[in-house]
């Protein structure tokens, strides 16, 4: 980002989240050097990646900016879907992969970009990947659908355990 184009309060910092949801963040002041990041980008923190934060920018998000803390990744899309990355590094597998790459100082250890670029990473054709998230989607639907009938089925007990007892 070039600063003498772009003031901070121009710009949309992102807070980026465990479960890799990013929202907006106010910032008055920063200093350093910030990097665009686009919808579809997908992008992580150094810091945090271990505890789930990477996250791919929102549609409504057309254009953010981050600091170097945040590596941005465009994903190829004749090549992958960045939902389908996103779920790749939610995985056991790469969670293991991750932690087993930390570095520095105890309080501050960082995953490397050169580091995570190593692992290999599974990249079946588009129309797979496509099924695979779709596939996730409906079993995140299905999981909110039995949670919602959980609490229901909780409140009517509850009211009819009342009822009985007068």
């Amino acid at each position: 980002v070039d600063r003498s184009q772009h003031s901070l309060d121009s710009l949309q910092l992102i807070t980026l989240h465990f479960d890799g949801t990013m929202e907006p963040r106010n910032v008055d002041e920063f200093k350093g050097n910030l990097f665009f990041a686009h919808s579809g980008d997908v992008v992580y923190s150094k810091i945090d990646v271990r505890n789930g934060a990477i996250g791919i920018v929102p549609d409504e998000m057309p254009t953010i900016a981050v600091s170097s803390e945040f590596p941005v990744y465009e994903v190829r899309k004749e090549v992958a879907i960045p939902q389908y990355i996103k779920l790749l590094f939610r995985t056991n597998y790469f969670r293991k992969a991750i932690n087993s790459m930390i570095s520095g100082a105890s309080g501050r250890k960082r995953v490397q970009p050169n580091e995570l670029e190593k692992v290999n990473i599974p990249l079946p054709p588009i129309h797979f990947q496509e099924a695979i998230v779709n596939h996730w989607i409906q079993a995140q639907k299905a999981i909110e659908d039995s949670n919602k009938n959980i609490e229901q089925l909780k409140k009517q007990t509850e009211r009819e355990l009342l009822k009985s007892l007068g």
